[in-house]
């Protein structure tokens, strides 16, 4: 976003808007994860295995831990979001549902996937 403001594509009040909905989206929908002594063995262990950077790894090991508690209380897969190409391909390699957020069609209006959207997501 701050490349974006300096070349003039966003304003000061997008800027404030985007941190407010993000900072919302993150107290309503996400689950942020400690970094563990167990999720950084296992991000050691993914950059071992695949060609990924450190930070890269500590999402795709928070990923896993947290679809493993998922799978464990019986609750709904969650989807790996990436706008990178290389990470996606390798969280869908490790058995990750992924998904490029840019490919997703947003209503902005009530904020909601479109329905083929969410049809393929539903159909992994």
């Amino acid at each position: 976003m701050a490349r974006r403001q300096r070349e003039g594509s966003l304003d000061n009040t997008q800027i404030a808007q985007i941190f407010l909905v993000f900072r919302h989206h993150l107290n309503t929908q996400y689950r942020v994860l400690e970094l563990t002594q167990t999720l950084a063995e296992l991000a050691g262990n993914l950059v071992s295995q695949h060609p990924i950077r450190a930070y890269d790894a500590v999402q795709l090991a928070s990923a896993i831990s947290l679809r493993t508690a998922l799978i464990q209380a019986q609750l709904p897969d969650l989807v790996f979001l990436t706008a990178d190409e290389r990470l996606m391909t390798i969280a869908q390699t490790i058995g990750l549902l992924s998904e490029n957020p840019q490919d997703l069609r947003i209503d902005k209006w009530d904020n909601k996937c479109s329905r083929e959207n969410q049809k393929r997501i539903g159909d992994r």
